[in-house]
């Protein structure tokens, strides 16, 4: 996928554009913030981190943090998929095949139902990762996942409620190069049944972050210029299934 095919947002709340509701573009915005929660690029977002991204720590991790600090990122994408809602469910999104092509530079092992360990190499952390299924039309969600649900529908009050959600919870990750790195990650999907046997996904992901690559690697270029990629990486996937 080439980065023309991706419309970059500079704000969390845009609206969908036609070009992703019709076509295949990639509507995507990325937000890093300091362990002050200031923007850490040259006229970045600034975000209310209680109303913009705490609804998305279904864990809690911020209130149980107590003197660690973050850094925050938070990154959220938007785009069509041409399979019917029914060709997303647990079995398609757990098989280990689709897994292993939205993170190729990871070996993918599954562990039990639901629960997947990633190896990753030299530059790249090992992480454990948990994935919730939910169908909010058709059950009352854990309380843990309420707030996370009506954060995703305060945005695209339109959209209605969402036919799928999924929670992936990415947790215990190691150290690079005797360096802390993630303290913790979540990926909240929300499918939507659209016309014509299409789906659409909205993907939000919210990160605590020890370290940034150091400077001479690249520093947090090389940090964003990967959620890109993987972001990316996500959506072929998805369209693959």
């Amino acid at each position: 996928m080439l980065n023309s095919e991706v419309i970059q947002e500079n704000t969390l709340s845009y609206s969908l554009s036609k070009e992703v509701l019709q076509g295949d573009k990639v509507q995507m915005f990325i937000a890093l913030l300091d362990k002050s929660l200031r923007p850490m690029e040259d006229g970045g977002t600034s975000l209310s981190f209680q109303e913009s991204i705490q609804p998305l720590d279904c864990f809690d991790y911020w209130n149980r943090r107590k003197e660690q600090r973050y850094y925050v990122l938070l990154t959220k994408a938007a785009f069509s998929l041409n399979k019917p809602i029914t060709a997303f469910n647990q079995e398609s999104l757990t098989d280990v095949g689709y897994i292993q092509q939205t993170v190729k530079e990871y070996e993918v092992r599954e562990m039990a139902e639901n629960l997947f360990f990633l190896k990753g190499g030299v530059m790249s952390p090992d992480f454990y990762f948990r994935l919730h299924f939910l169908r909010p039309k058709q059950e009352v969600l854990p309380a843990e996942f309420t707030e996370a649900l009506q954060y995703i529908q305060g945005q695209h009050p339109d959209l209605g409620t969402p036919d799928l959600l999924t929670i992936q919870h990415n947790y215990d990750y190691s150290r690079v190069m005797l360096h802390r790195t993630s303290e913790m990650s979540v990926v909240v999907s929300a499918y939507y049944e659209v016309n014509s046997g299409k789906t659409l996904q909205l993907n939000y992901t919210l990160s605590y972050i020890y370290n940034l690559p150091p400077d001479l690697l690249g520093g947090s270029e090389v940090l964003m210029d990967g959620i890109r990629k993987g972001a990316l990486a996500v959506v072929q996937s998805a369209r693959a299934i």
